[in-house]
């Protein structure tokens, strides 16, 4: 019986959390703010969703009047869903990362110090710029929300 040969298991791992994210993502619509939009053209009404579990939704008829205030309310929510795109392709890139640190056939020991330095350096880069552009994108979220459903 032949040995399951682990050079690659970085790209196993990859592949696998790639396609359980986006397989969750789709048929959850999930991202990490919790909001969600759905337009319905026919009666020009926007329901927007509030919450990542446990949804609480909000319906806004769409007039020419409050145009540009629905869509201010629906940019950072699709800004939010591309961003939890972009995450999903870095989180497993991170995730096949960190294996392959420790996969003897792929690295040197010599600079296996420089290597993590670096991994973590991203890694530590990547998580500040995330939290931050969601803090961002909740605070502009909740502003234009707010202006819509008064």
């Amino acid at each position: 019986m032949r040995r399951f040969d682990t050079r690659y298991f970085p790209f196993i791992t990859y592949c696998v959390l790639l396609f359980v994210l986006l397989f969750f993502t789709m048929k959850t619509d999930f991202n990490l703010i919790g909001y969600s939009y759905y337009m319905d053209n026919h009666s020009n009404v926007l329901t927007i969703e509030e919450g990542v579990w446990e949804k609480e939704s909000h319906s806004i008829e769409v007039a020419e009047d409050n145009a540009i205030h629905v869509l201010q309310a629906v940019l950072p929510i699709t800004q939010a869903n591309n961003l939890w795109k972009v995450n999903v392709f870095l989180i497993s890139l991170f995730a096949s990362g960190f294996f392959v640190l420790f996969n003897k056939f792929l690295m040197s020991k010599k600079f296996l110090k420089w290597y993590a330095a670096i991994y973590f350096l991203c890694l530590i880069v990547f998580v500040v710029w995330d939290s931050i552009s969601y803090k961002e994108i909740m605070k502009d979220i909740a502003q234009y929300t707010t202006k819509l459903l008064e």
